[in-house]
């Protein structure tokens, strides 16, 4: 099950799981369920996978996110302590990172008030960065390479056409920094080919980390099934 977890991104190019996961949030919510308290070793692995989402721009869901991890540092001190780290850890890490996790610490005394979480729980609000680390450079433009992603693949005739439309239509969207109806669906019948969306998704990761407003529009607005597995997660699963 925890592999699963894991690896259920992978290969997921026509819900863009490369670069838009639900893995992250499914692991979350079965360490919030307390399916994996009795394994330890399991339940570790699921919240590092889950420490993911820090990363992520502007989660739609951050205070669920946040009510995950104060419940979990609420838990026991090993388990507060691998929660702070995490949050150094993304405190030092992308601006996109930064953002996420300053919003989210933004959000735990409330939430700790409300679920009546300890004094050292409510402390995550105050986590910094670790001193001896250096802040990343900013990423650089991978628009060039996205493009010649899209040019260099190997595919002709409507195929093409429907590829290099589905690419326009995302820089078009970067531009605009809204979505229309007629460019989901631009995007989406690309994605509806196994073999466009493994190239659409090979494309973007040049571009992931520089463009984290259009990353967000696309798992916010193009990809729905994203969005509804972010608000309704999973059902009871075995490990």
């Amino acid at each position: 099950m925890v592999t699963l977890v894991e690896t259920i991104d992978q290969e997921a190019d026509n819900r863009l799981g490369a670069i838009v996961s639900i893995g992250p949030r499914l692991a979350l919510d079965i360490v919030d369920d307390g399916m994996a308290r009795s394994f330890p070793k399991w339940r570790d692995r699921f919240i590092a996978h889950g420490f993911r989402v820090l990363h992520e721009p502007d989660p739609p869901d951050l205070p669920a996110l946040a009510r995950y991890l104060v419940r979990f540092a609420n838990t026991g001190d090993d388990q507060r302590k691998t929660v702070a780290e995490a949050l150094r850890d993304a405190l030092g890490g992308t601006a996109v990172a930064r953002s996420t996790t300053g919003k989210l610490q933004g959000l735990i005394p409330a939430i700790a008030q409300e679920i009546h979480a300890g004094v050292d729980a409510q402390g995550l609000s105050a986590v910094r960065k670790r001193s001896t680390a250096f802040l990343p450079p900013d990423p650089p433009d991978g628009w060039e390479d996205f493009h010649a992603e899209i040019a260099t693949h190997p595919t002709t005739g409507d195929s093409l056409a429907a590829l290099k439309s589905a690419a326009d239509t995302i820089r078009q969207i970067k531009d605009k920094s809204t979505v229309s109806d007629h460019d989901i669906d631009v995007v989406q019948h690309a994605l509806a080919s196994e073999d466009l969306a493994t190239a659409l998704s090979q494309a973007l990761t040049h571009i992931i980390d520089h463009e984290p407003n259009l990353i967000r529009i696309l798992r916010d607005e193009v990809v729905p099934t994203v969005r509804a597995i972010q608000n309704s997660c999973c059902g009871p699963v075995d490990l």
